[in-house]
């Protein structure tokens, strides 16, 4: 954070994106190890930056930190991705708390709940069967899944002045998969 500050002369904005996704096993049928790892992966990699991030932008006189969350930090689904969900969960109630505990630092802290994004990991996890992916853009209200750019628009959008009185947000980019 130093070396960044150096170079730039201080933080403005923070995206902390990180997380792994993959069906882990039923609740009954984790190691407490598995879930710890799954935990770790998805909230404590947001509350590790988030340590360094807020000091470095209380120097600065403020900031924005966008903090990659779920859909299934909204809701619950079947299918062996219950750390996952635990995990995304978490994810926003740290970014509410932290909004909340940085607000009088003007330090805003908000979350893009992303749905399904098309990206090179994601077709590695569903694979190229045309037929699965028309029917993964079926499950979407819009009819299909978003892109890597739009999510890195709605990142911006909510880091930027645009977004100046938004602190403690969640924002779905799902296609409507949420709405219903």
């Amino acid at each position: 954070m130093r070396a960044t500050e150096d170079a730039f002369g201080g933080l403005d904005v923070a995206f902390d994106n990180a997380g792994e996704f993959g069906p882990t096993g039923q609740i009954d049928e984790m190691s407490p190890e598995e879930w710890a790892a799954d935990v770790t992966a998805l909230l404590t990699s947001v509350f590790l930056p988030l340590r360094h991030e807020i000091p470095a932008m209380r120097r600065r006189g403020g900031g924005s930190v966008v903090n990659t969350a779920s859909t299934l930090g909204a809701v619950g689904i079947s299918g062996g991705i219950s750390s996952y969900t635990a995990g995304k969960h978490g994810v926003i109630g740290l970014t509410k708390a932290a909004a909340l505990e940085y607000a009088h630092a003007n330090i805003r802290v908000n979350a893009l709940a992303l749905g399904t994004v098309d990206t090179p990991r994601y077709r590695a996890f569903v694979g190229d069967s045309q037929e699965t992916l028309d029917m993964l853009d079926s499950l979407h209200p819009l009819g299909r899944i978003g892109t890597a750019e739009e999510a890195a628009s709605a990142v911006v959008c909510l880091a930027g002045d645009e977004a100046a009185f938004f602190t403690g947000s969640v924002l779905a980019m799902d296609g409507g998969w949420t709405a219903r």
